[in-house]
């Protein structure tokens, strides 16, 4: 807290830029794209707590909750996890918590389309859990457009109007020093391909 405040009292495009990344944050991006989904989908309000807290908590709820933890007890220096040789084990820990969120959308009858999400967010994972061996991509650029494509194929090709705002995710966390420009339009891309790779799978191919 006392950093944070520390950055939104300093230099204007540091705080600036702080502030998009903290607004972008892969967790709290997350919950809200399971919700708008799960809102654009049920049938009932009973529904749309059910699909939408068991999407938000498997997504993002427990991911950010070991990153928490790793940071109280000193496993990573910041909750973006900066640093590439420190991000698999939360990564590992969202992808196996991917496969559980899954299971539990199946179990209770939720529909397709947020099982793709859940789905296009494991295959997002495993290929951050790849990449990072060697690179750090973005997760910030690479959740932001996973979230508002996903959107857009399942609700509405309007949605694909928020990604005018990437230019913006990418520009903070350059300007926190935590990604170059390539490493952010790597992120995006990888998400792209997942979304639509995986969107495309699930709705053509797996049983109804």
């Amino acid at each position: 807290m006392a950093e944070a405040l520390a950055i939104l009292r300093g230099p204007r495009r540091q705080a600036v830029a702080f502030l998009i990344s903290a607004l972008t944050s892969p967790f709290l991006v997350c919950a809200v794209a399971a919700g708008a989904l799960a809102m654009h989908m049920a049938p009932s309000w009973h529904e749309l707590f059910v699909w939408g807290a068991l999407t938000s908590l498997f997504a993002g709820v427990i991911p950010f909750l070991v990153v928490y933890l790793m940071y109280r007890r000193g496993g990573v220096a910041d909750m973006h996890v900066a640093e590439r040789r420190r991000r698999w084990i939360p990564l590992g820990a969202s992808f196996v918590s991917g496969v559980v969120g899954l299971a539990a959308l199946a179990a209770v009858g939720a529909p397709l389309e947020l099982s793709a999400l859940v789905g296009a967010y494991l295959v997002n994972a495993a290929l951050f859990i790849l990449v990072s061996c060697w690179w750090k991509a973005s997760i910030h650029a690479a959740v932001y457009v996973g979230a508002f494509s996903s959107c857009a194929l399942v609700v509405g090709p309007w949605w694909w109007c928020g990604l005018a705002g990437l230019p913006l995710v990418i520009w903070a966390r350059a300007q926190r020093g935590r990604h170059t420009l390539a490493q952010g339009l790597v992120g995006a891309a990888m998400a792209l391909i997942a979304v639509t790779a995986t969107y495309t799978v699930v709705m053509t191919h797996w049983p109804r």
